[in-house]
């Protein structure tokens, strides 16, 4: 019994995450981290200076477009993720790319922090980043 209200009371949150579209034509469209294979970041930063970030992730077939960088500041660490649609049609490529996006990032740390960009999420629902660690300087 307490399973199943669990499973009513996460519905809210997890359609909150996910979102999807059926269209008339039977084509499938969802939201989907892409995974970050490589940053450019420099290793040191100044206060208040804003600085390009290239990252490269993985364009998983020509049925997922790049929507966003997606990232939250905790303390002394940046958490960035790539956000792409996915829109299922007969005629995909299934042929993995990686692709090349830049963002500009402002700095307000004062002190040294770490960049994690996420590479994946496991079978076991444990996220795997690869860490940047950034010097700040005057």
């Amino acid at each position: 019994m307490l399973k199943n209200i669990l499973k009513i009371a996460l519905l809210p949150i997890i359609m909150v995450f996910t979102s999807c579209d059926v269209s008339d034509d039977g084509s499938f469209e969802t939201t989907v981290l892409a995974s970050i294979i490589s940053a450019d970041v420099p290793e040191t930063m100044q206060i208040g200076e804003t600085y390009p970030i290239e990252i490269t992730y993985s364009k998983d077939s020509d049925c997922h477009t790049f929507l966003r960088f997606d990232y939250q500041k905790n303390e002394n660490t940046v958490f960035v993720s790539a956000v792409s649609s996915y829109v299922q049609e007969s005629n995909c490529s299934i042929e993995s790319t990686e692709e090349i996006k830049e963002i500009e990032f402002e700095n307000d740390y004062e002190q040294d922090f770490v960049f994690k960009f996420l590479t994946e999420i496991t079978q076991n629902n444990e996220a795997e980043y690869i860490e940047y660690e950034v010097e700040v300087t005057e």
